[in-house]
């Protein structure tokens, strides 16, 4: 595994509350659940996990597992993944596991869904400004110009049945703007399948949480970062069974002459995305937070709040250049700013 690698889609948040007491019955005596906070580095960065319940620990292991497994299958990063095979084999057909078409699939229907603006063979584009290296740079137009025609979602080849995947030469898969949140997804499923009724996971800020806070039904309270000072938390939303991830200009990115450039790079025009400087959105599943924050970020407010009234599952937080924060409808019960 190479060291120096872009993160699997990254966001920054912080899960303000600590799982909470209370007591289970086994056999018919009470017992005091299992409390288990481990932290371990994962997808190039820290992952949290939080368990309450019979034999927590024994959950939180497999949870651990379950990432390192879609990390060794999604990474581009890790040698003999199926993406890095698809992208070392670009031109050809390559089989892959069925969980790696099934994503492919939902990337390309998020593609279509948001006109292009999530794209996963932004890779041409990642590389050539190269973020999750020490060689980050403003391309040259020529160079960049090459890069932009060797993205386009619309390309790539997908086989369900005999599961696939072929790409045009020259392209290049990179799902950092998903495989992080379906990573977290699997890790929260594994929980609840191990009887976890209260649990959290935080992989470098997409945050799934399970159930409850704690046994009394306490919901969880997540902070969102303030993109002009993400040392503070901004607001608190609550949550329960429930995502949430960020996008932000202050996560990863170098600056020339007081100019910033950051990670979240919009494919039509190969530079990154100005209008925004941060996006927090709220989901059914990690995934779907992935994606989305990128896609919004890209497309701006007034194209974000049109496309979020088709999507009656999905709650924003939409901060803009000047500090105006937009709040969805369905979110604003649930967020108080600090």
């Amino acid at each position: 595994m190479k060291n120096n690698r872009v993160l699997l889609g990254f966001a920054v948040l912080t899960a303000l509350a600590l799982i909470g007491g209370g007591h289970w019955w086994v056999s018919g005596q009470a017992t005091q659940p299992e409390t288990v906070n481990q932290t371990r580095f994962l997808m190039d960065t820290t992952v949290d996990i939080r368990a309450i319940g019979a034999d927590a620990s024994t959950a939180v292991d497999e949870a651990f597992r379950e990432m390192q497994r879609i990390e060794a299958l999604f990474s581009r990063y890790v040698d003999n993944s199926d993406i890095s095979r698809i992208n070392a084999e670009a031109g050809q057909w390559v089989s892959v596991s069925a969980e790696v078409v099934e994503l492919l699939q939902r990337s390309i229907k998020y593609g279509n869904l948001t006109k292009g603006s999530f794209d996963v063979t932004i890779g041409p584009l990642v590389t050539l400004w190269g973020f999750g290296t020490d060689q980050r740079q403003v391309p040259a137009n020529e160079a960049l110009q090459n890069a932009m025609a060797h993205v386009d979602y619309t390309a790539i080849a997908l086989d369900p049945n005999q599961r696939l995947v072929k790409i045009p030469e020259g392209f290049m898969l990179d799902l950092g703007g998903v495989a992080k949140g379906y990573a977290v997804d699997r890790g929260a499923d594994v929980l609840r399948e191990r009887g976890i009724e209260h649990g959290l996971i935080n992989a470098g800020g997409d945050i799934s949480v399970v159930g409850t806070r704690d046994t009394e039904g306490s919901p969880w309270r997540v902070g969102i970062q303030d993109p002009a000072e993400p040392s503070r938390v901004m607001a608190v939303v609550e949550l329960m069974d429930a995502t949430v991830v960020t996008s932000g200009d202050y996560q990863r990115y170098f600056e020339v002459d007081g100019t910033r450039f950051h990670h979240i790079i919009d494919p039509a025009t190969g530079f990154p995305a100005d209008e925004l400087t941060s996006v927090t959105v709220v989901a059914p599943t990690a995934a779907d937070g992935d994606a989305l924050s990128t896609a919004l970020f890209i497309l701006g407010k007034p194209a974000s709040i049109q496309l979020l009234e088709q999507l009656p599952d999905i709650e924003a937080v939409i901060v803009s250049k000047d500090g105006t924060v937009w709040i969805s409808p369905g979110l604003q019960a649930r967020f108080r700013f600090l």
